[in-house]
């Protein structure tokens, strides 16, 4: 399956207006279901479509690079398929991570799951996902590797070695997982920090400053820079390869998805 070329758009104001968790529903209803950006403006953003005329959705869309050869793309395939597809070129990262964050969609008590995608590999990724966790949880002694809190629906299991870029093994290797709170897991993943794979030090991106509030900058980040994280035992301690991989790849290059973890703070 060759997939088509991502076209982004520059434009900001209908993309920054919705909430991250409505953007990604009309991204996935757009390619499993290959609802109309009418469609999506009614079902998905609750507008009228008769004054909206589709436009919301169609910006979001145009905003992640999605146009109209992507609609239904992926309809009758299931989640693994559809990853597999995304995983073959880096241009469709941030695709692949709202496909892969789908799974959180499925409600086991009411038997529903992500419109589009089948049971049997929504559940089979959950599993997955929640064995990761506990994994990584239970090698940190359920306490933040930084600041050792021990709130658990304050802590994220996260992979250094990002789940997209993470063959099966590693997603599941408890060498390739740091615990984190959820900030300083959003700032992991977006490249503003990192940990120094020869020391296990925390390390900060020179952008990092200028990208937030000094009060949050002070509070929550600079007082962190050089501090030595936490390390397991023997055998559940951070590959170093790992966060070699995340200090050359990602770590600095600016990739701004923290905004919403941020604005709650400051």
């Amino acid at each position: 399956m060759q997939l088509p070329e991502l076209t982004t758009s520059s434009r900001d104001r209908e993309f920054n207006h919705y909430r991250r968790e409505l953007r990604e529903d009309v991204v996935i209803r757009y390619l499993f279901d290959g609802l109309s950006s009418r469609k999506l403006d009614s079902q998905v953003l609750g507008l009228d479509s008769a004054k909206s005329k589709g436009y919301q959705s169609w910006a979001i869309l145009r905003r992640y690079g999605l146009g109209d050869d992507f609609k239904g793309i992926f309809k009758g395939m299931s989640l693994d398929e559809a990853l597999e597809e995304l995983n073959k070129d880096s241009q469709y990262d941030v695709i692949y991570e709202i496909v892969s964050g789908a799974v959180e969609s499925f409600d086991i008590e009411s038997d529903q799951w992500a419109v589009g995608l089948t049971k049997n590999s929504l559940v089979k990724t959950r599993v997955n996902q929640n064995k990761f966790r506990e994994l990584v949880l239970n090698a940190y002694g359920g306490s933040y590797c930084i600041t050792g809190i021990n709130e658990p629906r304050l802590l994220r299991a996260s992979h250094i070695k990002p789940w997209s870029k993470s063959n099966g093994r590693e997603k599941l290797d408890v060498r390739n997982g740091l615990c984190l709170n959820a900030l300083h897991d959003a700032a992991f993943d977006a490249g503003l920090i990192t940990v120094d794979p020869s020391g296990y030090c925390v390390r900060l991106s020179s952008s990092i400053e200028d990208s937030m509030d000094e009060h949050v900058y002070e509070s929550y980040f600079r007082k962190y820079d050089g501090e030595e994280i936490s390390i397991p035992k023997k055998g559940a301690d951070p590959n170093p390869d790992y966060l070699e991989y995340h200090r050359r790849n990602i770590f600095g290059k600016g990739r701004n998805h923290l905004w919403l973890e941020i604005e709650l703070l400051s």
